[in-house]
């Protein structure tokens, strides 16, 4: 039984883990760079320990500090939460190594669904469609150019080993392919630190949706799919805002994709919580895009829809603990938005010291995951979300009222954040009739910066 756990992470997610963690009488072991330390977290730990200074390669990406801490504190387990080291097959085989419990994929698990190409093969060989172009992968723009006709275009690159946005470029001419790919390798680089550097090729979809099945499956083969949620406000590939139940996913639809997702899990002999990501067209096609081998940011909308506790399923799962095969339908609605520390006219990462907040109390409709106190002062060199607001209600349009009236209220002194761009969308009208696709928020900010 797990009794005593080193969260490998920070912000938010950090926060909610410790939360959970203590509300379960479980000891919390969290860390900290010199330049992030949180009181919030602070007061949640048995023990928040110092990780020193420096770029996040000393920091949170130092698995062997990580290890380390986790080894002296006397941990039984490692949570490495969304992002940082949380789809590191080699950082979950180091942890198992030592003699932890990993609390998320095997090691296994998180090499196959980290080889993005290489699961859209076995997508494919299970039966669901994919919007792939080519059955192979390019480490070479000049074969690429070759093997491209005109009427292909528009087309994605997307990194093999790629995620969360990153490594991926929209090509919409044989002119642009040059720019494109070197701006891909570029950015993979940076991201992902991997010099050997591959891409596989899409059909650019523009008039659809990015719908995710959130999934649990034990050790035993039990799998629960739970209702869609609708990722499709993304500016730059970035999410913004989700939604679930989607407005315009019927329970046909709704069931397909379960066991599409079901489906590919099971050959995956997967284990643990994961998101299995669709592009969904008007008439209710699908394509299968990538596994996702954690916990998502957007995960509360799930929960809330559902009254299923995520975190609680991974942490039963890790545990070698039985969960019961279902299918879940939604019991209402939940709207989540991303409170950014960005400029809201470029969208740039900005940094500024929190002089003066306010944050609604969480409660029935409202929860606010947050990591935010009074004199934090932010930072490039990290992730720029710094709270999620979800709001919920049996009726979406209510849903939508309390969540205006709860940014509303926010206020953050000292730091610029995306806060007005999320107050003056959420009247756009897409929105509100549910009909928006994945290029709704990117035009939306592309006109309101043309007007300016």
């Amino acid at each position: 039984m797990i009794k005593k756990v080193l969260i490998a992470n920070r912000g938010e997610i950090a926060i909610r883990t410790a939360e959970f963690l203590s509300d379960n009488e479980i000891d919390v072991v969290a860390v900290y760079a010199a330049d992030d330390f949180n009181p919030v977290l602070n007061s949640l730990s048995a023990q928040y320990l110092p990780l020193g200074q420096g770029a996040l390669e000393k920091t949170y990406l130092n698995r062997y500090k990580l290890l380390k801490i986790a080894q002296e504190t006397k941990c039984d387990a490692v949570y490495p939460g969304y992002g940082l080291l949380s789809e590191d097959g080699d950082f979950a085989k180091l942890v198992e190594a030592i003699g932890l419990i990993y609390i998320g994929p095997s090691p296994q698990n998180l090499y196959d669904v980290g080889n993005k190409y290489q699961t859209i093969q076995l997508a494919r060989g299970v039966g669901l469609p994919t919007a792939c172009i080519f059955n192979k992968t390019f480490d070479n723009v000049v074969e690429l150019d070759k093997k491209l006709n005109k009427k292909d275009y528009p087309v994605i690159l997307k990194s093999l080993n790629g995620g969360g946005g990153k490594g991926i470029r929209i090509v919409q001419s044989k002119q642009d392919l040059m720019s494109a790919w070197n701006n891909a390798v570029k950015e993979s680089r940076l991201s992902f630190g991997n010099s050997n550097m591959e891409f596989y090729v899409e059909r650019f979809l523009t008039n659809v949706k990015h719908i995710e099945i959130q999934i649990a499956r034990d050790q035993y083969g039990h799998v629960i799919c739970f209702p869609e949620r609708d990722c499709s406000l993304q500016f730059n590939q970035q999410k913004m805002i989700e939604e679930s139940p989607c407005r315009l996913i019927n329970s046909f639809i709704r069931t397909r994709l379960q066991e599409y997702a079901k489906r590919i899990v099971d050959a995956l002999n997967y284990v643990n919580v994961g998101t299995v990501e669709f592009l969904v067209d008007s008439l209710g096609n699908a394509f299968f895009l990538e596994i996702n081998g954690r916990i998502q940011v957007e995960y509360p909308v799930s929960e809330i829809v559902t009254g299923m506790n995520l975190l609680s399923i991974q942490f039963l799962i890790a545990d070698g603990r039985s969960i019961k095969a279902k299918f879940l339908k939604p019991k209402s609605s939940a709207i989540e938005c991303r409170l950014e520390s960005i400029n809201p006219n470029t969208f740039i990462p900005s940094v500024g010291i929190i002089k003066d907040m306010y944050l609604p109390g969480n409660g029935e409709v409202v929860r606010i995951d947050d990591s935010l106190f009074l004199n934090k002062k932010t930072s490039i060199f990290y992730d720029s979300l710094q709270a999620k607001i979800i709001c919920s209600s049996i009726s979406r349009d209510k849903c939508l009222s309390v969540l205006r009236r709860v940014l509303n209220e926010i206020y953050i002194v000292g730091l610029e954040t995306n806060l007005s761009v999320l107050k003056q969308f959420l009247c756009n009208r897409k929105l509100n009739e549910g009909n928006y696709t994945i290029s709704t928020l990117d035009k939306w900010v592309r006109e309101k910066k043309h007007a300016n």
